[in-house]
Protein backbone atom coordinates (compact mmCIF):
# COMPACT_ATOMS: atom_id res chain seq x y z
CA UNK A 1 0.00 0.00 0.00
CA UNK A 2 2.70 2.50 0.76
CA UNK A 3 4.32 1.70 -2.22
CA UNK A 4 0.96 2.18 -4.63
CA UNK A 5 1.02 5.71 -2.60
CA UNK A 6 5.00 6.72 -3.38
CA UNK A 7 4.31 5.94 -6.81
CA UNK A 8 0.82 7.41 -7.17
CA UNK A 9 2.95 10.60 -5.91
CA UNK A 10 5.83 10.12 -8.11
CA UNK A 11 3.23 10.26 -11.11
CA UNK A 12 1.56 13.45 -9.87
CA UNK A 13 4.64 14.99 -9.22
CA UNK A 14 5.48 14.43 -12.94
CA UNK A 15 2.43 15.82 -14.34
CA UNK A 16 2.44 18.50 -12.53
CA UNK A 17 6.44 18.96 -13.69
CA UNK A 18 4.75 18.80 -17.22
CA UNK A 19 2.01 21.29 -16.72
CA UNK A 20 4.59 23.90 -15.82
CA UNK A 21 7.12 23.35 -18.13
CA UNK A 22 4.61 24.07 -20.63
CA UNK A 23 3.48 26.99 -19.42
CA UNK A 24 6.75 28.49 -19.18
CA UNK A 25 7.45 27.52 -22.68
CA UNK A 26 4.46 28.56 -24.61
CA UNK A 27 5.12 32.14 -22.18
CA UNK A 28 8.15 32.59 -23.38
CA UNK A 29 7.66 32.30 -26.68
CA UNK A 30 4.49 34.33 -26.95
CA UNK A 31 6.15 37.14 -24.78
CA UNK A 32 9.39 36.75 -27.93
CA UNK A 33 6.96 37.31 -30.50
CA UNK A 34 5.10 40.17 -29.10
CA UNK A 35 7.52 42.46 -27.52
CA UNK A 36 6.50 45.98 -27.52
CA UNK A 37 9.73 47.11 -26.33
CA UNK A 38 11.43 45.78 -29.19
CA UNK A 39 11.22 49.27 -31.87
CA UNK A 40 12.50 46.53 -34.94
CA UNK A 41 9.11 44.49 -34.66
CA UNK A 42 6.11 45.69 -35.95
CA UNK A 43 3.02 43.98 -36.87
CA UNK A 44 1.80 44.00 -40.59
CA UNK A 45 -1.23 46.12 -40.23
CA UNK A 46 -4.81 44.92 -41.81
CA UNK A 47 -6.05 47.17 -44.55
CA UNK A 48 -9.51 48.43 -44.06
CA UNK A 49 -12.38 47.58 -45.97
CA UNK A 50 -13.21 48.90 -49.67
CA UNK A 51 -16.47 50.17 -50.54
CA UNK A 52 -17.86 48.61 -53.30
CA UNK A 53 -20.29 50.38 -56.83
CA UNK A 54 -22.99 50.30 -54.32
CA UNK A 55 -21.69 52.25 -51.28
CA UNK A 56 -21.49 49.51 -49.56
CA UNK A 57 -18.48 47.91 -47.69
CA UNK A 58 -16.97 45.42 -49.45
CA UNK A 59 -15.10 42.05 -48.73
CA UNK A 60 -11.11 42.36 -49.22
CA UNK A 61 -10.60 40.56 -52.02
CA UNK A 62 -10.93 40.81 -55.36
CA UNK A 63 -14.87 39.68 -56.99
CA UNK A 64 -12.89 37.25 -59.41
CA UNK A 65 -11.89 35.06 -56.75
CA UNK A 66 -14.05 32.63 -55.51
CA UNK A 67 -11.90 31.82 -52.52
CA UNK A 68 -13.11 32.49 -48.93
CA UNK A 69 -11.98 35.89 -47.66
CA UNK A 70 -8.38 35.68 -45.58
CA UNK A 71 -7.73 38.58 -43.93
CA UNK A 72 -3.60 39.71 -44.49
CA UNK A 73 -1.48 37.34 -42.37
CA UNK A 74 0.11 39.84 -39.47
CA UNK A 75 3.65 38.85 -39.40
CA UNK A 76 6.77 40.76 -37.07
CA UNK A 77 9.38 42.09 -38.99
CA UNK A 78 12.61 43.66 -38.86
CA UNK A 79 13.24 47.15 -40.16
CA UNK A 80 16.49 46.78 -42.94
CA UNK A 81 19.35 48.88 -41.64
CA UNK A 82 19.90 52.10 -43.83
CA UNK A 83 23.38 51.22 -42.95
CA UNK A 84 23.70 47.88 -44.69
CA UNK A 85 27.06 47.72 -46.69
CA UNK A 86 25.11 45.06 -49.34
CA UNK A 87 22.77 47.75 -50.07
CA UNK A 88 23.31 48.53 -53.61
CA UNK A 89 22.26 52.59 -52.74
CA UNK A 90 23.83 55.17 -50.88
CA UNK A 91 22.17 58.55 -49.35
CA UNK A 92 22.64 60.13 -52.57
CA UNK A 93 19.42 61.62 -54.19
CA UNK A 94 18.79 61.11 -57.56
CA UNK A 95 15.67 62.62 -58.08
CA UNK A 96 15.59 63.06 -61.84
CA UNK A 97 16.18 59.32 -61.82
CA UNK A 98 11.95 57.60 -61.79
CA UNK A 99 11.44 53.75 -61.71
CA UNK A 100 8.07 52.24 -62.43
CA UNK A 101 6.74 49.94 -59.61
CA UNK A 102 4.31 47.88 -59.33
CA UNK A 103 1.86 47.03 -56.21
CA UNK A 104 -0.45 44.87 -57.70
CA UNK A 105 1.03 41.10 -56.14
CA UNK A 106 -0.63 39.03 -53.30
CA UNK A 107 0.06 35.77 -51.99
CA UNK A 108 -2.23 32.82 -50.86
CA UNK A 109 0.20 33.38 -47.25
CA UNK A 110 -1.03 36.95 -47.16
CA UNK A 111 -4.27 37.86 -49.11
CA UNK A 112 -5.58 34.33 -48.90
CA UNK A 113 -5.27 34.11 -52.95
CA UNK A 114 -2.66 34.49 -55.83
CA UNK A 115 -2.81 37.52 -57.86
CA UNK A 116 -0.63 38.62 -60.94
CA UNK A 117 1.83 35.31 -60.20
CA UNK A 118 -0.85 33.68 -61.53
CA UNK A 119 -1.30 35.97 -64.80
CA UNK A 120 -3.45 34.73 -67.62
CA UNK A 121 -1.97 33.96 -71.02
CA UNK A 122 -3.03 36.83 -73.28
CA UNK A 123 -4.87 35.86 -76.24
CA UNK A 124 -3.45 37.54 -79.65
CA UNK A 125 -6.51 39.89 -81.58
CA UNK A 126 -6.14 38.34 -84.96
CA UNK A 127 -7.93 35.30 -84.74
CA UNK A 128 -5.79 32.84 -86.94
CA UNK A 129 -2.61 33.86 -84.23
CA UNK A 130 -5.05 33.28 -81.56
CA UNK A 131 -5.58 29.85 -82.55
CA UNK A 132 -2.26 28.61 -82.32
CA UNK A 133 -1.49 29.15 -78.59
CA UNK A 134 -3.52 28.55 -75.27
CA UNK A 135 -4.92 31.51 -73.61
CA UNK A 136 -6.92 32.38 -70.92
CA UNK A 137 -5.62 29.94 -68.73
CA UNK A 138 -3.72 31.10 -65.64
CA UNK A 139 -0.17 30.07 -64.06
CA UNK A 140 0.10 27.83 -60.95
CA UNK A 141 2.28 29.66 -58.10
CA UNK A 142 4.27 29.16 -56.12
CA UNK A 143 6.75 27.26 -58.30
CA UNK A 144 4.85 28.07 -61.72
CA UNK A 145 4.52 31.99 -62.02
CA UNK A 146 3.65 34.46 -64.94
CA UNK A 147 7.08 35.55 -65.96
CA UNK A 148 10.18 34.42 -67.58
CA UNK A 149 12.18 35.03 -64.85
CA UNK A 150 12.08 34.17 -61.12
CA UNK A 151 12.43 36.62 -58.20
CA UNK A 152 15.20 36.11 -55.52
CA UNK A 153 12.35 36.95 -52.54
CA UNK A 154 9.98 34.33 -54.19
CA UNK A 155 6.09 35.21 -55.40
CA UNK A 156 5.42 37.76 -52.87
CA UNK A 157 2.78 39.66 -51.79
CA UNK A 158 2.50 43.53 -52.49
CA UNK A 159 0.78 43.80 -48.76
CA UNK A 160 3.92 41.85 -47.18
CA UNK A 161 5.54 44.84 -45.67
CA UNK A 162 8.94 43.11 -44.80
CA UNK A 163 9.00 43.45 -48.82
CA UNK A 164 7.67 46.65 -49.01
CA UNK A 165 10.94 47.81 -46.55
CA UNK A 166 13.74 45.91 -48.29
CA UNK A 167 12.17 47.25 -52.00
CA UNK A 168 11.97 51.03 -50.94
CA UNK A 169 15.33 50.80 -49.14
CA UNK A 170 16.68 49.74 -52.71
CA UNK A 171 14.77 53.03 -54.19
CA UNK A 172 15.02 55.17 -51.68
CA UNK A 173 17.69 57.65 -54.08
CA UNK A 174 15.41 57.66 -56.62
CA UNK A 175 11.53 58.70 -57.21
CA UNK A 176 9.78 55.74 -57.54
CA UNK A 177 6.53 55.68 -59.75
CA UNK A 178 3.62 53.47 -58.59
CA UNK A 179 1.20 52.15 -60.56
CA UNK A 180 -2.14 53.04 -59.75
CA UNK A 181 -5.67 51.77 -60.58
CA UNK A 182 -7.98 54.86 -59.88
CA UNK A 183 -10.11 55.62 -56.85
CA UNK A 184 -11.56 52.89 -54.98
CA UNK A 185 -15.26 54.77 -54.32
CA UNK A 186 -14.90 55.30 -58.04
CA UNK A 187 -16.53 52.10 -59.49
CA UNK A 188 -13.61 49.98 -61.77
CA UNK A 189 -10.48 50.49 -59.89
CA UNK A 190 -8.83 47.24 -60.74
CA UNK A 191 -6.38 45.99 -63.49
CA UNK A 192 -7.01 43.50 -65.80
CA UNK A 193 -6.08 40.69 -63.15
CA UNK A 194 -8.19 42.44 -60.58
CA UNK A 195 -5.89 43.77 -58.15
CA UNK A 196 -6.56 46.84 -56.48
CA UNK A 197 -3.62 48.91 -56.40
CA UNK A 198 -4.74 51.71 -53.72
CA UNK A 199 -5.17 49.40 -51.15
CA UNK A 200 -1.41 49.10 -51.31
CA UNK A 201 -0.80 53.12 -50.72
CA UNK A 202 -0.66 53.60 -47.28
CA UNK A 203 1.84 50.88 -46.44
CA UNK A 204 4.13 51.94 -49.64
CA UNK A 205 4.10 55.38 -48.19
CA UNK A 206 5.37 54.58 -44.85
CA UNK A 207 8.11 52.39 -46.39
CA UNK A 208 9.11 55.33 -48.13
CA UNK A 209 8.73 57.58 -45.45
CA UNK A 210 10.90 54.74 -43.62
CA UNK A 211 14.17 55.57 -45.63
CA UNK A 212 13.85 58.83 -47.27
CA UNK A 213 12.34 57.26 -50.63
CA UNK A 214 10.18 59.68 -52.80
CA UNK A 215 6.78 58.67 -54.64
CA UNK A 216 4.76 59.60 -58.15
CA UNK A 217 1.99 58.31 -59.40
CA UNK A 218 1.22 56.32 -63.00
CA UNK A 219 -2.12 56.70 -63.36
CA UNK A 220 -3.01 53.62 -65.17
CA UNK A 221 -5.96 53.34 -67.75
CA UNK A 222 -8.98 52.00 -65.52
CA UNK A 223 -12.41 51.64 -67.36
CA UNK A 224 -14.41 54.75 -67.32
CA UNK A 225 -11.30 56.96 -67.21
CA UNK A 226 -11.62 60.35 -68.30
CA UNK A 227 -9.90 63.92 -68.08
CA UNK A 228 -12.64 64.83 -65.13
CA UNK A 229 -12.24 61.43 -63.80
CA UNK A 230 -8.20 62.13 -63.44
CA UNK A 231 -9.18 65.68 -61.92
CA UNK A 232 -10.84 63.63 -59.32
CA UNK A 233 -8.04 61.15 -59.21
CA UNK A 234 -5.51 64.19 -58.28
CA UNK A 235 -8.03 65.51 -55.57
CA UNK A 236 -8.32 62.33 -53.73
CA UNK A 237 -4.68 61.71 -54.12
CA UNK A 238 -3.47 64.83 -52.92
CA UNK A 239 -6.30 65.10 -49.85
CA UNK A 240 -5.77 61.60 -48.95
CA UNK A 241 -1.90 61.18 -49.43
CA UNK A 242 -0.72 64.72 -50.00
CA UNK A 243 0.58 65.40 -45.93
CA UNK A 244 2.94 62.14 -46.76
CA UNK A 245 6.52 63.85 -46.65
CA UNK A 246 7.10 60.43 -48.89
CA UNK A 247 4.94 62.03 -51.86
CA UNK A 248 7.33 63.49 -54.51
CA UNK A 249 7.37 67.43 -54.83
CA UNK A 250 10.06 68.63 -57.56
CA UNK A 251 11.42 71.68 -55.86
CA UNK A 252 13.26 72.56 -58.86
CA UNK A 253 10.12 72.31 -61.04
CA UNK A 254 7.76 74.78 -58.95
CA UNK A 255 7.76 72.46 -55.74
CA UNK A 256 4.95 70.26 -57.66
CA UNK A 257 4.13 66.30 -57.94
CA UNK A 258 4.77 64.44 -60.82
CA UNK A 259 2.07 62.19 -62.18
CA UNK A 260 2.81 59.91 -65.42
CA UNK A 261 -0.47 59.27 -67.23
CA UNK A 262 -0.12 55.96 -69.24
CA UNK A 263 -2.22 55.82 -72.45
CA UNK A 264 -2.82 59.64 -72.52
CA UNK A 265 -3.90 59.12 -75.95
CA UNK A 266 -7.27 57.27 -75.01
CA UNK A 267 -8.51 60.74 -74.00
CA UNK A 268 -8.80 63.58 -77.04
CA UNK A 269 -6.22 66.10 -76.44
CA UNK A 270 -9.10 69.06 -76.11
CA UNK A 271 -10.54 67.31 -73.31
CA UNK A 272 -7.33 66.72 -71.19
CA UNK A 273 -6.82 70.72 -72.16
CA UNK A 274 -10.27 71.58 -69.95
CA UNK A 275 -7.97 70.49 -67.05
CA UNK A 276 -4.50 71.24 -67.98
CA UNK A 277 -5.22 74.61 -69.94
CA UNK A 278 -4.42 77.16 -67.40
CA UNK A 279 -6.72 79.52 -68.85
CA UNK A 280 -10.12 77.08 -68.34
CA UNK A 281 -12.21 77.77 -65.53
CA UNK A 282 -11.87 74.10 -64.18
CA UNK A 283 -7.77 74.08 -64.73
CA UNK A 284 -6.14 72.29 -61.67
CA UNK A 285 -2.92 74.97 -62.75
CA UNK A 286 -2.47 77.13 -59.88
CA UNK A 287 -4.43 75.17 -57.33
CA UNK A 288 -2.97 72.64 -54.40
CA UNK A 289 -3.79 69.56 -57.23
CA UNK A 290 -1.40 71.00 -59.68
CA UNK A 291 1.19 68.48 -60.67
CA UNK A 292 3.66 67.78 -63.44
CA UNK A 293 1.51 65.90 -66.02
CA UNK A 294 3.32 63.96 -68.16
CA UNK A 295 1.69 62.42 -71.33
CA UNK A 296 2.70 58.77 -73.11
CA UNK A 297 4.92 59.35 -76.24
CA UNK A 298 4.61 56.69 -78.78
CA UNK A 299 4.83 57.98 -82.49
CA UNK A 300 5.65 61.81 -83.79
CA UNK A 301 2.05 62.52 -83.63
CA UNK A 302 1.71 62.61 -79.95
CA UNK A 303 3.85 65.93 -79.81
CA UNK A 304 1.15 67.75 -81.03
CA UNK A 305 -0.85 65.66 -78.61
CA UNK A 306 1.22 66.59 -75.70
CA UNK A 307 0.80 69.99 -76.83
CA UNK A 308 -2.62 70.66 -77.72
CA UNK A 309 -3.41 69.16 -74.34
CA UNK A 310 -1.74 71.12 -72.32
CA UNK A 311 1.18 68.75 -70.81
CA UNK A 312 3.78 69.37 -69.30
CA UNK A 313 6.13 66.84 -70.96
CA UNK A 314 6.22 63.26 -72.28
CA UNK A 315 7.70 59.66 -71.55
CA UNK A 316 8.74 56.91 -73.47
CA UNK A 317 8.08 54.14 -70.87
CA UNK A 318 8.42 50.69 -73.42
CA UNK A 319 12.26 48.84 -72.55
CA UNK A 320 11.44 47.38 -76.10
CA UNK A 321 14.06 49.43 -78.38
CA UNK A 322 12.53 49.82 -81.34
CA UNK A 323 9.06 48.47 -80.46
CA UNK A 324 7.80 52.41 -80.76
CA UNK A 325 9.16 55.13 -82.02
CA UNK A 326 9.02 57.06 -78.68
CA UNK A 327 11.00 53.91 -77.22
CA UNK A 328 13.13 53.47 -80.15
CA UNK A 329 16.83 55.14 -78.62
CA UNK A 330 17.62 56.31 -82.24
CA UNK A 331 14.88 58.76 -82.25
CA UNK A 332 15.56 60.26 -78.38
CA UNK A 333 18.02 62.80 -79.44
CA UNK A 334 15.48 64.44 -82.24
CA UNK A 335 12.30 63.59 -79.23
CA UNK A 336 14.21 65.65 -76.87
CA UNK A 337 15.43 68.66 -79.64
CA UNK A 338 11.56 68.93 -80.08
CA UNK A 339 11.06 68.83 -76.28
CA UNK A 340 13.43 71.75 -75.72
CA UNK A 341 11.82 73.67 -78.33
CA UNK A 342 8.65 73.26 -76.59
CA UNK A 343 9.16 74.07 -73.51
CA UNK A 344 8.15 70.04 -72.61
CA UNK A 345 9.68 68.19 -69.93
CA UNK A 346 11.01 64.60 -71.83
CA UNK A 347 11.59 61.61 -69.22
CA UNK A 348 13.43 58.65 -71.56
CA UNK A 349 12.42 55.49 -69.98
CA UNK A 350 15.49 52.95 -70.37
CA UNK A 351 15.29 49.12 -69.58
CA UNK A 352 17.55 45.54 -69.13
CA UNK A 353 15.89 44.07 -71.25
CA UNK A 354 12.17 42.96 -72.66
CA UNK A 355 10.67 39.27 -72.20
CA UNK A 356 6.57 39.21 -71.80
CA UNK A 357 6.22 35.25 -73.36
CA UNK A 358 5.41 33.79 -70.60
CA UNK A 359 1.95 35.69 -70.97
CA UNK A 360 1.86 36.92 -74.83
CA UNK A 361 3.97 33.71 -76.24
CA UNK A 362 2.74 34.84 -79.77
CA UNK A 363 4.97 38.13 -79.44
CA UNK A 364 8.78 36.41 -79.28
CA UNK A 365 9.45 39.01 -81.98
CA UNK A 366 8.96 42.34 -79.29
CA UNK A 367 11.46 39.76 -77.31
CA UNK A 368 14.93 41.94 -76.47
CA UNK A 369 17.84 39.86 -74.60
CA UNK A 370 20.15 41.70 -71.63
CA UNK A 371 22.92 40.51 -73.66
CA UNK A 372 24.61 39.67 -69.82
CA UNK A 373 23.47 43.77 -69.25
CA UNK A 374 25.15 45.37 -72.54
CA UNK A 375 21.66 46.22 -73.47
CA UNK A 376 21.56 48.21 -70.57
CA UNK A 377 24.46 49.83 -70.70
CA UNK A 378 23.44 51.20 -73.82
CA UNK A 379 20.04 52.21 -73.33
CA UNK A 380 21.13 54.06 -70.33
CA UNK A 381 24.47 56.11 -72.68
CA UNK A 382 21.79 56.56 -75.96
CA UNK A 383 19.73 58.70 -73.11
CA UNK A 384 22.19 60.40 -71.14
CA UNK A 385 23.44 61.55 -74.60
CA UNK A 386 19.51 62.82 -75.48
CA UNK A 387 19.67 65.23 -72.57
CA UNK A 388 16.43 64.35 -71.35
CA UNK A 389 15.19 66.35 -68.20
CA UNK A 390 14.22 63.15 -66.39
CA UNK A 391 15.08 59.33 -67.47
CA UNK A 392 12.80 56.78 -65.79
CA UNK A 393 13.42 52.76 -65.77
CA UNK A 394 11.11 50.36 -66.67
CA UNK A 395 10.83 48.47 -64.48
CA UNK A 396 11.93 47.23 -60.72
CA UNK A 397 9.51 44.62 -60.98
CA UNK A 398 7.26 44.07 -63.79
CA UNK A 399 7.82 40.63 -63.78
CA UNK A 400 5.60 39.40 -66.43
CA UNK A 401 7.49 41.59 -69.47
CA UNK A 402 10.85 40.46 -67.86
CA UNK A 403 12.15 44.50 -67.15
CA UNK A 404 12.85 44.08 -64.13
CA UNK A 405 15.99 45.39 -62.00
CA UNK A 406 14.75 43.46 -58.77
CA UNK A 407 17.06 40.61 -57.95
CA UNK A 408 16.33 37.38 -59.94
CA UNK A 409 17.62 33.75 -59.51
CA UNK A 410 18.36 30.42 -61.38
CA UNK A 411 15.41 28.08 -60.67
CA UNK A 412 14.06 24.90 -62.78
CA UNK A 413 10.40 22.64 -62.53
CA UNK A 414 9.44 19.73 -63.52
CA UNK A 415 6.78 20.59 -65.88
CA UNK A 416 4.91 24.28 -66.88
CA UNK A 417 1.37 25.12 -67.86
CA UNK A 418 2.76 25.41 -70.96
CA UNK A 419 4.27 21.94 -71.74
CA UNK A 420 2.00 19.87 -68.61
CA UNK A 421 0.81 17.61 -71.11
CA UNK A 422 4.52 16.32 -72.33
CA UNK A 423 6.24 16.93 -69.10
CA UNK A 424 9.24 19.08 -70.40
CA UNK A 425 11.02 20.78 -67.61
CA UNK A 426 11.34 24.34 -67.54
CA UNK A 427 14.44 26.71 -66.50
CA UNK A 428 13.64 30.74 -65.78
CA UNK A 429 15.71 32.72 -67.34
CA UNK A 430 18.13 34.93 -64.73
CA UNK A 431 21.18 37.17 -64.60
CA UNK A 432 23.88 34.63 -65.23
CA UNK A 433 26.85 35.55 -65.21
CA UNK A 434 25.88 38.51 -63.74
CA UNK A 435 25.02 38.61 -59.59
CA UNK A 436 21.10 38.79 -58.81
CA UNK A 437 21.83 42.60 -58.18
CA UNK A 438 23.72 43.71 -60.83
CA UNK A 439 21.17 45.49 -62.52
CA UNK A 440 20.61 47.80 -58.82
CA UNK A 441 24.06 48.12 -59.00
CA UNK A 442 24.00 49.24 -62.35
CA UNK A 443 21.36 51.23 -61.74
CA UNK A 444 23.26 53.60 -58.97
CA UNK A 445 26.33 53.79 -61.17
CA UNK A 446 24.18 55.04 -64.33
CA UNK A 447 22.22 57.62 -61.67
CA UNK A 448 25.21 58.77 -60.48
CA UNK A 449 26.66 59.19 -63.98
CA UNK A 450 23.39 60.93 -65.40
CA UNK A 451 23.15 63.34 -61.88
CA UNK A 452 26.99 64.62 -62.05
CA UNK A 453 26.83 65.42 -65.83
CA UNK A 454 23.01 67.09 -65.00
CA UNK A 455 22.81 70.49 -63.13
CA UNK A 456 19.92 71.02 -60.87
CA UNK A 457 16.72 72.09 -63.14
CA UNK A 458 16.48 75.96 -62.87
CA UNK A 459 12.54 77.17 -61.97
CA UNK A 460 10.30 77.26 -64.44
CA UNK A 461 7.58 79.75 -65.66
CA UNK A 462 4.26 78.85 -68.21
CA UNK A 463 2.07 76.15 -67.81
CA UNK A 464 2.45 73.98 -65.47
CA UNK A 465 5.54 76.14 -64.08
CA UNK A 466 7.58 75.36 -67.38
CA UNK A 467 9.71 77.19 -69.88
CA UNK A 468 12.33 76.66 -72.25
CA UNK A 469 14.37 73.35 -71.54
CA UNK A 470 17.97 74.18 -71.11
CA UNK A 471 20.62 72.82 -73.33
CA UNK A 472 22.82 70.12 -70.78
CA UNK A 473 26.53 69.43 -72.45
CA UNK A 474 26.95 65.96 -70.92
CA UNK A 475 29.49 64.05 -72.37
CA UNK A 476 30.58 60.31 -73.60
CA UNK A 477 29.39 58.37 -70.57
CA UNK A 478 3.82 47.92 -71.47
CA UNK A 479 1.67 46.31 -69.78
Amino acid sequence: RAMRMRRRDVVVALIVLFFVSYTMIFMSMHNQDQDPANPDQIQQPEYPPQDDDDGNVADNVDDDHDEDVVSPVAVPITLPSKDDDDVPMDDGLYRDVHVFYYPWYASEEVDGHWSHWNHHILPHWAPDVKAKYKYDVQYTPPDDIGANFYPARGPYSSMNETVLYEHFRELRGYVVVVSWWGRPQAGKSADGEGSQTDRTMALILKACEAYGAKLAVHLEPYEGRSADSVKQDLIYIMDKYGSSPALYRDKARGDLPVVYVYDSYHTPAHSWATILDPARAGTIRGTKYDAIMLGLYLEPKDESFIENGFFDGAYTYFAADGFTHGSSSRNWARIASWAKDKGKYLCISVGPGYDDTRIRPWNEMNKKSREGGEYYDAHWKAAIAAHPAMISITSYNEWHEGTQIEASVPKRIASTLMTKQTNVAYSYEDFTPREPDYYMRQTLKWAKTFTDKTPPAPARAGVGGLGAVDDIALGEGHK
